[in-house]
């Protein structure tokens, strides 16, 4: 399909260009066959110019139509539109006995719901709760009729989606259950259909199988064996021979028997053909057919029946009732695990599949007999309390408040709260006296907030929430005192929640943009900057970063920060440009701006020292107090301080995440610093307690010492305070070629020996592979695998006299013969070429 795509050549455009490559090099590397069709199709819909990359009608649809968005920003169809759903197909079943009538078909069903019937059925779910809007279309007929029953005009909606309804979706699921009303600000990390999910895919471990096995099905067979062997041992054992007389055959295939049951049930393992059983086996087996045993074989027996005894017991005695209870007992009303996963599948139907559960008592009750789920004919023991594993699943769908959430450790990172805060702003922004509109805004509010993003050029915005047809006017535009005392404290208390449990992660662009919005509800004049992503920063931003540096300049609070960071004070001219400038200075090794995205990294980097990536604008708005950036001093310093241990150059990403713990714990210090606290103090107590921490991790301990030096130089050179003098290289940053010399204690100087080896190294020899590639090839038997193994044979003889100037003698084969002959010159040409096409795939 790769050819046919350059069938009609595409429009000499950059962006298209770019799209199709992109489209093409996703479809390449897709791991299965969907996703690879998926992108062929956005490939060839590209060439055919049917789907416009970076506009933001991309389909050529309506802007407020929700995309079906994959990954890089392009879209590849209609979220609400495609081929129908399961559910609506079953809606439709569900609506012939109300009048709906014909076959089921999209537009079909958005007719009906315009219907007398059908809006009576919208008006019973909007009262009851029992709707779900998973897309922000899916709102649009429940907002109409909503609209309708206040007196409002609803035309010009119906104008704008009627000409859609044979394409697209603007009926919501209906639900049987109602949705549970949960107060404001509260949130669940998975619904009951996630845990539904989870509970699908929990088995029994294969350890507790076989251990069960053994007890229940295994030793009664093991006891009958051994039983066999003596019915009735005497009661000297020391001097008695068992099996001198012929085991009756009779009872030795009434056994038989029971093992064959035994072996379909379960595969035979390694335990029933050796040790104790598989050794009785084999004696009886030889008894039963005739065979007389001889003195040492029926010693042997002796011996295999009196261990036995010693852990069983002797038969019929009182003994052996009590030993055998005493290993069974263990399982002794076990209940599978996939049983207790049915159980509490049966109990979780009671509740909407698309929401949590207020309360998770009912849920962990004891199972008891009359719960549902039970195996046909299996024993239902009672009062089996739920495994530890299930109550913690269970814990994901109880409706909380995120900071319980956090608490409880729910909530592992900063990606999830901003996933699980969109439904808060919803719910914040949201202020009208009716309670059924109120619930249909949130909806629509939490659908919209979860489309996800285009890939725009010329700095074209995405849709807006005033943009769709039937969005309210006091939904799009809430100026209520209110509300914005509502958006100010989720606003602070979100600031608060990111800066005192995960100061060193950067805000997630999600986040931002619900923040953004609340800051616009709670009459706050403050523009947020968001996250630019490395591989597409197209070299240029937007007007808020500019205010951004500029504010930055002028806080008094940062006079500190900016000393570190080596700010100009020049805030006039292209700030983009000034950070290529800081970039090439910052960065410790040329080569790094060979790569693209480093390059581009390298001056993101030092557009968020520039802006401080959002931290003072929230603290000049008043959402950050010095309480909190003292709590993140300290959880700054736990991350920054493994990695600044290590006495090697970490991977750039870990030193790009580390540089934003770093700058986050540089600003906390010179707000701190303007507020008269010792920051110096601060460190220290923390560089102080973090040894005898670490001394506790076994693993690291012994480095304790060694790594207590690094930290000297940071306090003397860097941190503590900034020195006069101090030079670009003392600055810890992201996106850099070599280790920051703070790590050895002085800068990087050069080796003279290293430089001279370089010099006589062969360009493009095996030296230069990465090590993957070089494991590949060297086992391959292809022609590549084999100039790769020529290659590394005359690596170390490449700088050795003239006179070895051909390769010595290979193994014996026609074209190893040939291969002998070759100057080594230009088997390395040869080399050099296929280095470099290992090293490019």
């Amino acid at each position: 399909w790769l050819p046919a795509l350059f069938v009609q050549p595409v429009p000499p455009t950059p962006m298209s260009t770019t799209g199709l490559a992109f489209a093409l090099g996703r479809a390449a590397a897709a791991p299965t066959a969907d996703k690879r069709k998926q992108w062929q199709e956005i490939a060839e819909a590209i060439r055919q110019q049917t789907l416009r990359v970076g506009s933001r009608t991309p389909l050529g649809l309506p802007a407020w139509v929700t995309s079906d968005v994959v990954s890089g920003g392009f879209a590849s169809g209609s979220a609400a539109g495609g081929a129908l759903l399961a559910w609506e197909r079953e809606l439709g079943e569900k609506l012939k006995p109300c009048g709906f009538e014909g076959p089921v078909s999209r537009g079909a069903l958005n007719e009906f719901f315009l219907s007398p019937d059908g809006v009576a059925l919208l008006c019973d779910a909007l009262d009851s709760r029992r709707f779900q809007v998973l897309l922000p279309e899916e709102a649009a007929l429940l907002m109409v009729v909503q609209l309708q029953r206040r007196g409002c005009d609803v035309g010009h909606i119906l104008e704008e989606i009627i000409p859609h309804f044979a394409s697209l979706r603007f009926y919501p699921r209906l639900l049987d259950l109602p949705r549970p009303q949960a107060p404001p600000g509260a949130v669940s990390v998975w619904t009951v259909d996630r845990l539904k999910q989870a509970l699908a895919c929990k088995r029994t471990p294969v350890k507790i199988q076989r251990q069960q096995m053994a007890q229940e099905d295994f030793l009664p067979v093991y006891m009958a064996l051994m039983d066999l062997a003596a019915p009735v041992p005497p009661q000297d054992l020391e001097n008695w021979l068992p099996l001198g007389t012929r085991v009756d055959p009779h009872a030795w295939a009434a056994w038989e028997k029971a093992e064959k049951r035994l072996e379909a049930k379960f595969s035979r393992s390694r335990r029933m053909k050796r040790g104790t059983y598989g050794s009785m086996r084999r004696l009886l087996r030889r008894s039963s057919s005739g065979e007389e045993l001889s003195f040492r074989d029926r010693r042997f027996a002796r011996r295999l029946l009196v261990d036995f005894y010693a852990k069983y017991g002797i038969p019929g005695s009182a003994d052996r009732e009590t030993r055998v209870s005493a290993v069974t007992g263990a399982f002794a009303g076990f209940v599978p695990v996939e049983t207790l996963a049915a159980i509490l599948t049966e109990r979780l139907a009671e509740f909407p599949g698309e929401v949590g559960v207020l309360s998770c008592t009912p849920l962990m009750a004891d199972v008891s007999e009359a719960d549902k789920g039970w195996p046909r004919d299996a024993p239902r023991p009672t009062g089996v309390a739920m495994p530890k594993v299930f109550q913690q699943l269970v814990k994901r769908v109880k409706i909380d408040s995120i900071d319980n959430l956090v608490g409880a450790g729910l909530i592992k990172s900063s990606e999830a709260v901003a996933r699980l805060s969109t439904l808060v702003v919803a719910q914040t922004l949201t202020s009208h006296e009716c309670p059924v509109q109120c619930d249909l805004d949130v909806s629509l509010a939490f659908a919209f907030a979860r489309r996800r993003s285009l890939l725009l050029l010329d700095y074209a915005s995405q849709v807006k929430l005033h943009e769709l047809p039937w969005c309210p006017p006091h939904l799009a535009d809430p100026d209520c005192p209110e509300v914005a005392e509502a958006s100010r404290l989720v606003l602070r208390n979100l600031c608060r929640l990111h800066m005192t449990t995960w100061p060193h992660v950067e805000i997630p662009n999600v986040a931002l943009r619900e923040m953004q919005k609340l800051l616009n509800a709670a009459k706050i004049k403050t523009s947020l900057t968001s996250d630019l992503a490395a591989d597409i920063f197209m070299g240029d931003v937007t007007e808020s970063f500019q205010k951004a540096a500029q504010a930055v300049q002028a806080a008094p609070e940062l006079e500190w920060y900016r000393s570190y960071y080596h700010l100009p004070t020049d805030t006039t001219g292209s700030l983009i440009q000034k950070c290529e400038e800081r970039a090439q200075q910052f960065s410790l090794c040329d080569s790094a701006w060979c790569n693209y995205v480093a390059r581009n990294g390298a001056i993101l980097e030092q557009l968020k020292i520039a802006t401080t990536h959002n931290l003072y604008q929230l603290y000049a708005a008043g959402l950050l107090t010095v309480e909190d950036l003292e709590v993140a001093v300290g959880k700054c310093w736990q991350r920054v301080w493994p990695v600044l241990c290590l006495d090697t150059a970490s991977s750039r990403y870990i030193q790009k995440d580390t540089a934003a713990a770093f700058r986050s714990l540089v600003f906390a210090l010179s707000i701190l610093k303007h507020h008269g606290r010792r920051s110096e103090d601060i460190v220290r107590g923390w560089m102080s307690e973090e040894p005898a921490r670490r001394a506790q991790d076994t693993h690291r301990g012994s480095r304790q010492d060694k790594a207590l030096q690094p930290a000297v130089h940071l306090v003397l050179k860097g941190l503590l305070p900034a020195a006069e003098g101090q030079s670009p290289d003392d600055v810890y940053i992201g996106w850099v070629a070599k280790p920051w010399h703070l790590w050895t204690g002085g800068p990087p100087k050069p080796d003279p020996e290293q430089a001279a080896r370089a010099e006589r190294r062969p360009r493009g020899c095996v030296q230069h592979l990465p090590p993957l590639a070089v494991r590949r090839a060297r086992g391959s038997s292809s022609a590549a695998g084999l100039l790769l193994r020529v290659a590394q044979s005359g690596a170390g003889r490449r700088t050795r006299p003239a006179r070895r100037s051909a390769i010595p003698t290979m193994p014996t084969s026609k074209g190893d013969a040939e291969c002998s002959a070759v100057p080594v010159a230009s088997l390395w040409a040869v080399a050099d070429t296929v280095a470099v096409a290992i090293q490019a795939a």
